[in-house]
């Protein structure tokens, strides 16, 4: 088998292959290393035997109908890897069973983002960082775990002159590359964020025009900005009240040429648009609706058949999650 790769002229093709791509072609037909037959475990745990396919399927349908008999159906749960269509049919098989309990990478990843993207715009925007003259990156190291495109774009970002911001609470291969590395604490990102949103209102560093055309609830927004100085995000998150003022200005100097990254999307910064809508208006939000709302959603999941189905069930349990804690993480 050969290849010319990468593709020329193909619109993900980068200049190079990352290490995953370059053997990705030895993985379904090297045998050397590759489990080919199902395994059991020894009874003393030396290691494993190969059974055959009839006799693994027959001890796994015998287990699994054990543990229903024994403990009922929901004391079962199946959890997948990166999100993609085959998780539905993870869903299904696992409501068969009468268990809702499907975990996966997607509840911290790419769920959050669209729940995010979905309420606030509409869609979910792609960044364009060729044309970008400032960069900021939440929820991803693009050196540590994307496409080699991206990382292209990365560079050439750098090379024009583009100013590199990473938030991360370890140094890795994109902090290494930054101009400005923020380290936060492990799950204050939002925090962060909200310390950024004070000094762009306090310094009258956003675009007016923009602001009075396309966006609703802006005078609350400044109102409750007040309250997140530099120094009240630098409590939450350990980033200096300086750096976080830095970045603010930075990303107005920049405009329009500048973006906050979308990336893989940790839960926090990803749902912050739901949640800030919900914390300007903390009163208004009816908790016996929302719970309701919510027990409603994970019952429709564990009924529905379809892809856009289980899509809109899962964006309204997050939804309704969001709005029932907004008050504890944002109000405390």
């Amino acid at each position: 088998m050969a290849a010319e790769l990468p593709v020329p002229g193909h619109p993900c093709a980068a200049r190079a292959l990352c290490a995953r791509g370059r053997h990705r072609l030895d993985m379904p037909f090297d045998e050397r290393d590759r489990i080919v037959h199902p395994m059991r475990r020894r009874a003393d745990g030396s290691g494993f035997d190969a059974i055959s396919w009839d006799e693994a399927f027959a001890q796994i349908a015998a287990r699994f109908g054990e543990i229903v008999d024994e403990r009922g159906p929901r004391s079962l749960g199946m959890t997948l890897g990166v999100p993609s269509f085959d998780r539905y049919w993870a869903h299904r098989f696992m409501h068969a069973l009468g268990s809702p309990n499907v975990y996966g990478a997607d509840g911290a990843c790419e769920v959050s983002r669209l729940t995010g993207w979905e309420h606030s715009l509409g869609y979910s925007p792609a960044s364009d960082l060729a044309h970008t003259d400032c960069i900021m990156y939440l929820g991803r190291s693009i050196v540590d775990s994307s496409t080699m495109g991206a990382v292209d774009a990365l560079n050439d970002a750098r090379r024009r002159g583009a100013k590199i911001i990473v938030v991360d609470p370890r140094r890795s291969g994109s902090a290494a590359l930054a101009d400005r590395w923020l380290r936060v604490r492990p799950g204050c990102d939002l925090a962060l964020l909200l310390g950024i949103v004070h000094v762009l209102i306090a310094e009258d560093l956003y675009d007016h025009g923009f602001v009075d055309r396309y966006a609703t609830g802006f005078d609350e927004l400044a109102q409750a900005a007040a309250a997140w100085t530099p120094e009240w995000a630098e409590s939450m998150c350990d980033v200096p009240a300086a750096e976080i003022a830095a970045t603010a200005r930075d990303l107005a100097a920049a405009a329009p040429a500048a973006v906050v990254d979308a990336g893989f999307a940790r839960v926090g910064e990803n749902t912050v648009s739901v949640m800030v809508e919900d914390v300007l208006r903390p009163d208004e939000i009816d908790e016996e609706r929302e719970r309701r709302a919510l027990a409603e959603a994970q019952e429709e999941l564990r009924q529905k058949h379809s892809v856009l189905e289980c899509q809109n069930a899962e964006m309204t349990i997050l939804r309704s999650l969001a709005r029932l804690h907004a008050k504890e993480l944002f109000l405390s």
